[in-house]
């Protein structure tokens, strides 16, 4: 399937959202170092040689203010999305960059598109770019919330890990984050649980990455 596939329906999704989320997204970031942070990492990420579609994709972030939610995502095409919620989780760079790449990862794999895809069909989805499908109207962020499997997962964790090690980001980020989440108030973290399930078999997973490694 082409990637301009990803590019369109990522640019519709992501105009969606922007409308939805008009009163709580960011501008402008000014001096605040997390936001800074995270969109440096988020550059370096971008530009890495392991992105096969990193020149086919509208690589691009936005910010949430909503500091009761811990949730990130990325559309098809490249579009993320982050709650200063989860911005306020993290402690370092390594984090937020662990976060960000396995976000990336599920653009760079596609399996947004797949689960859209899956979830509602072909047809439907080129309806929404050819723009002849009212039902398209207001599903922005319903869209985002589709459960990513067990398999996607897995693939998004490996292909993050290799993707900071290639960076010589610490991937101990990553889990540490992970472990977090584990101790964070279930009421936070409902969106995110819902669309990454399995916390403590993923840590262990990374972690044996991690030590296959070494």
């Amino acid at each position: 399937m082409p990637t301009l596939i990803d590019v369109e329906l990522g640019a519709l999704i992501e105009q969606q959202v922007c409308n939805e989320e008009a009163n709580r997204l960011i501008d402008s970031i000014g001096n605040n170092q997390k936001m800074l942070a995270c969109k440096q990492q988020f550059d370096k990420l971008t530009q890495s040689e392991m992105l096969l579609h990193q020149k086919d994709f509208k690589w691009n972030i936005h910010f949430i203010k909503d500091d009761s939610t811990v949730n990130a995502f990325c559309l098809p095409g490249g579009h993320v999305f982050v709650y200063t919620g989860l911005l306020n989780l993290t402690d370092n760079s390594s984090e937020i960059a662990g976060v960000l790449a396995h976000e990336i990862a599920h653009a760079e794999l596609r399996h947004s598109l797949q689960q859209i895809i899956q979830q509602y069909g072909f047809q439907f989805v080129l309806e929404g770019i050819l723009g002849i499908n009212s039902s398209w109207l207001g599903l922005g962020l319903e869209l985002v919330q589709l459960k990513f499997s067990r398999s996607d997962e897995q693939a998004a964790d490996e292909f993050a890990f290799h993707m900071l090690q290639s960076n010589q980001i610490d991937t101990d980020g990553l889990i540490s984050f992970f472990k977090k989440m584990e101790q964070t108030n279930s009421n936070q973290l409902t969106t995110f649980l819902s669309t990454h399930p399995d916390t403590r078999k993923r840590i262990q997973h990374i972690q044996s990455l991690k030590t296959s490694k070494n």
